[in-house]
């Protein structure tokens, strides 16, 4: 089967296919974005027919797609980076479907009846209202990991690191040879990397965030619930 480069073109994002699946009239797009245009209009965006099944997916495109990057075929994106997009992607559409599913329930229960139209003005305003906290609620995410655990960064960047404004990574140690050769790791107290940090960034960020949140690699934040229970709180107070 022969691609060229609209065939591996998303014709909702206008950029390469990530999860690429196929709808019943045979269009292609990437699953996310299919998804959040099925939640707010159940037809194709192309040929507008109206979508009944689920997405199926296109491992032919993928497998292509990965080999095409490997050898080069395809230079504006590494495999590294797209696999790291792909997971965020992957994030996305998990908590757009959480969110669903919550609104739903939320719905359901309630004692005004409601069509499927209601739930999706409600996610849509939904997605404005979590755009309107990341523009006013400024949080810079600092992530405090030991050399050994390094890589975990890695899962915390590609999800919900990305909802950040800004984020780095700290090694709170070295590794070193000791005085009998072998290799000891020297721990920082946290104590001073944090006030050496927050103080340092202050400088080089003022006037661009208003909160810095510190925590380790195994944390996982949901960073709209912590922006709205920030919002009503003044950040030079």
């Amino acid at each position: 089967m022969d691609f060229n480069e609209k065939s591996i073109t998303c014709s909702i994002c206008l950029d390469i296919l990530y999860d690429p699946v196929n709808i019943e009239c045979d269009h292609c797009f990437c699953k996310y974005c299919i998804q959040y245009a099925i939640n707010l209009n159940d037809h194709c965006p192309i040929c507008r027919q109206k979508i009944v099944n689920d997405p199926i997916f296109n491992l032919v495109i993928k497998k292509f797609i990965i080999d095409s990057i490997e050898k080069g075929l395809i230079k504006d994106i590494s495999l590294k980076e797209y696999e790291e997009n792909t997971l965020e992607r992957r994030y996305k559409l998990s908590m757009m479907e959480q969110g669903m599913i919550a609104l739903y329930e939320i719905l359901r229960f309630s004692n005004n009846s409601f069509i499927l139209e209601h739930l999706k003005y409600i996610w849509q305003l939904f997605q404005n209202i979590s755009k309107e906290l990341y523009n006013n609620v400024k949080i810079f995410c600092i992530v405090l990991t030991k050399p050994e655990h390094r890589t975990r960064v890695n899962a915390l960047r590609a999800t919900w690191l990305k909802r950040c404004n800004k984020y780095k990574h700290i090694v709170t140690g070295k590794t070193k040879k000791n005085k009998k050769g072998k290799r000891q790791t020297v721990y920082t107290p946290i104590k001073n990397i944090l006030i050496t940090t927050i103080k340092q960034l202050q400088k080089e960020y003022t006037n661009e965030i208003d909160w810095f949140l510190f925590v380790d690699d195994t944390s996982y934040v949901v960073m709209e619930n912590l922006r709205y229970m920030l919002y009503k709180y003044n950040p030079e107070e």
